[in-house]
This record gives structure tokens, sequence and C-alpha cells, in this order.
């Protein structure tokens, strides 16, 4: 007899956490293109600045969404062993 494993179901609030953190990242992305192209006004240093957090925002956002490794603080089995006992 095998036995399949099955991915632990995402909660809820990781999957917000992930739109949210995407979200940011492709507005960030956006106010920095606006300073570069010259539609709004602001340092270019700082716009560069934030093009990068914006790349790094929606890297975030995938890993949340995807579950991978290094988008985690804690392992995700053990978020899931959390969620686990207190809906229990």
């Amino acid at each position: 007899m095998t036995s399949t494993q099955s991915k632990p179901k995402r909660p809820l609030g990781v999957t917000i956490i992930a739109i949210v953190a995407a979200a940011g990242g492709l507005l960030s992305l956006f106010g920095g293109a606006s300073v570069l192209s010259g539609m709004a006004s602001g340092p270019v240093a700082l716009a560069y600045i934030v093009i990068i957090f914006g790349i790094l925002g929606l890297a975030l956002g995938g890993g949340f969404f995807t579950g991978v490794k290094w988008a985690w603080m804690a392992r995700h089995h053990n978020l899931h062993r959390l969620d686990r006992t207190r809906n229990s």
C-alpha cells in the first residue's frame, strides 16, 4: 500500500500576505520607473533603491505564494503544525 502525501493547504493569511507583498513590489516598480522616465519628480538614486525593493517585494510575494523555503523565516511544516494544533 502506498501513501500519497498531499501538500498542506496554504492558510488564507499567507495568501493575503503574498498578494500584499507582490502588490507593494509592483507599486514600487511603478513609482521608481515613473521617476526615471521623467513622469514624476524625485532623486534618481532613490528611484533606483525603490526599484530594487520593488523587485525584492515581488520575489517575496511570489515566494510566499508558492511556498518556497527561502521565503519563510520558520519551516513550513512548523507553521502547518501550529495551524493544526490551533484548529483542533
